[in-house]
């Protein structure tokens, strides 16, 4: 059962970032087309859904082309439900991280993994051997504000348990618009870039299926330790 749970983490994160859980439990999740690749395998492989039933097409809209995987399967959707996964608009209705992900590091993992892959700005070097400082976001309308700064504030938790460091929870400058005229705003923090936070996300967290993610982040740290070695030679040889 750890196992599934484990997966079922990794998916209820994926819900609550750039998915959707619709009132006919049917799960959406948008990416590019290499990574929805690997999630409809995971899901065949680990909840044995038909592959009929996993369906990825092309999905346009005001930025430009991404793809949709489409899971045709009541039963996962009243699973991950059931588990605390958030259905309908996520902008619009109130929802927190679920407390049974509080209980194990890999079901937080999971968890975080599958939100930083969808939300998270990518990881990379911004000046000379320092990264940049990769920040997550979500917007809320405003009567739901308090709540978001909640479940913000949920995600700092896990990250702390690992022993990363993060910035205070701030909101956007600006409010948005939407067509059907309600007003959205953000709130967001970011990842401390100091090297060893840097190394230590990557080490304790990361990410699990989004290759374009990964290679970033992996290329980051790899020129971060190699100036960590060598400011050590350089120290070693004054000494």
């Amino acid at each position: 059962m750890d196992d599934i749970k484990e997966e079922l983490a990794y998916l209820i994160g994926k819900i609550t970032g750039d998915g959707n859980l619709d009132k006919v439990f049917t799960c959406r999740f948008i990416g590019q087309e290499e990574d929805l690749i690997k999630l409809s395998n995971l899901i065949y492989s680990k909840f044995n859904i038909p592959q009929k039933s996993l369906k990825i097409r092309i999905k346009k809209n005001s930025y430009g082309v991404a793809h949709l995987l489409q899971v045709n399967n009541a039963r996962l959707g009243r699973e991950l439900h059931k588990y605390g996964a958030p259905q309908g608009n996520k902008t619009l209705n109130k929802f927190l991280a679920p407390k049974w992900i509080f209980s194990k590091n890999i079901y937080k993992k999971r968890y975080l993994q599958a939100l930083f892959e969808d939300e998270l700005t990518t990881i990379k070097i911004k000046k000379c051997n320092y990264a940049n400082c990769p920040d997550f976001k979500q917007h809320k309308n405003l009567g739901n504000l308090n709540n978001l700064k909640e479940f913000l504030e949920q995600l700092k938790q896990m990250l702390t348990d690992f022993g990363i460091e993060t910035s205070h929870i701030n909101e956007t400058k600006y409010t948005n618009k939407r067509k059907d005229g309600i007003i959205t705003k953000g709130c967001y923090f970011w990842i401390q870039r100091n090297k060893q936070n840097i190394l230590r996300f990557q080490d304790k967290v990361g990410f699990r299926l989004c290759d374009r993610k990964i290679n970033s982040l992996n290329e980051c740290c790899n020129i971060i330790e190699k100036s960590l070695n060598n400011n050590f030679i350089n120290k070693s040889l004054k000494t």
